[in-house]
């Protein structure tokens, strides 16, 4: 096998150790939060083209919550500015940090 297709099957496998539904468009998501810290829905739209409402449907499955009662990984959560309280800012958890170090070793990135 190529080792660049070995380097992206073992960049996916901590993304599929957390649940192996985890779709592409998540991945996309995923790692641009963790690229930019506070980004929004919205700017998220822009940079992948997708809808608001995929965005925040993939948002929202990643979101920190209760692991007990659900399958969603918690690797985001937000937190709404003060100054606009429409907007949320998007933010990778410690968990999600930990994923994406793990996705960036197995990449040669780290």
């Amino acid at each position: 096998m190529d080792t660049r297709l070995k380097r992206f099957q073992d960049a996916l496998s901590p993304i599929m150790e957390i649940n192996d539904e985890f779709a592409i468009r998540h991945l996309q998501i995923f790692l641009l939060i963790g690229a930019s810290p506070g980004i929004t829905i919205s700017d998220l739209k822009e940079k992948t083209g997708i809808s608001q409402a995929s965005v925040s449907r993939a948002v929202i499955y990643m979101y920190a919550r209760d692991r007990s009662r659900s399958r969603s990984p918690d690797l985001v959560y937000y937190d709404i500015p003060k100054d606009d309280l429409r907007v949320k800012r998007l933010y990778l958890t410690p968990f999600g940090h930990r994923t994406l170090e793990k996705i960036l070793s197995a990449i040669g990135d780290r």
